[in-house]
C-alpha cells in the first residue's frame, strides 16, 4: 500500500536503484508491471541476486547457534541493527548437508548487498531493506523497514517516506 505516494515523494529528493536478492527474471517481471515505461526503475539501476555477496559464518557458530541473535552476532551486525534483525527462510544457519561446509571452516549463511556497486560515495547512499543481513557490508547505510505481510492497511512506506524526508531536511 502507498507505493505510488512513496515513489513520488522519494523521487523528489533521491535517485532510486533496486537491489534485490531475488532472481532477475522475477524482479524484472514485477518492476515492469509497476513501471512499464522503465522511467522510475530503469534496467540500468536494477541489481539482483547475482550482484549480491555471500556472507559466511564460522562452522562452529552455525552448529550451535544461540537463540534469536546468533546470526546477527556471527555476521558482526551492530547492536542497533540486531534489534530489528529477523531471520529469513533463505538464510541457512543450520545446514543439513555436510558438503555445505567449505574447506576454510565457513558456511554461506546470507546474501549481502554491497553498495559499492552503485559507484557512489557511501555517505550519499541509503539501503532500505527488511533484512539486516542485506546491509552487513555497510551497516551505517542500512535503514530497516518491516516486512510487508499483505496487510492492505500497512503504513510502512508512509513512515519510511517521512523518515527519508527528515534526512533531506
Amino acid at each position: 500500500p502507498h507505493i505510488a505516494y512513496f515513489i513520488a515523494n522519494v523521487l523528489q529528493h533521491f535517485d532510486i536503484a533496486i537491489f534485490s536478492t531475488g532472481e532477475q527474471d522475477y524482479v524484472d517481471a514485477l518492476l515492469d508491471v509497476m513501471d512499464p515505461s522503465g522511467q522510475v526503475f530503469p534496467k540500468s539501476r536494477r541489481y539482483y541476486r547475482q550482484h549480491c555477496t555471500k556472507v559466511f559464518s564460522r562452522v562452529e557458530d552455525v552448529k550451535a547457534p544461540s537463540p534469536a541473535t546468533s546470526l546477527a552476532k556471527d555476521l558482526q551486525i551492530r547492536p542497533t541493527s540486531a534489534a530489528v534483525f529477523s531471520r529469513r527462510e533463505d538464510v541457512n544457519t543450520q545446514p543439513t548437508q555436510p558438503e555445505t561446509f567449505l574447506a576454510n571452516g565457513t558456511v554461506p549463511c546470507a546474501l549481502a548487498k554491497d553498495l559499492g556497486i552503485l559507484g557512489r560515495q557511501m555517505d550519499e547512499v541509503i539501503l532500505v531493506d527488511n533484512t539486516a543481513s542485506s546491509g552487513v557490508l555497510q551497516p551505517n547505510n542500512l535503514m530497516m523497514i518491516p516486512t510487508w505481510l499483505g496487510d492492505p492497511n500497512d503504513t510502512g512506506l508512509l513512515h519510511l517516506a517521512n523518515n527519508l524526508d527528515c534526512i533531506v531536511l
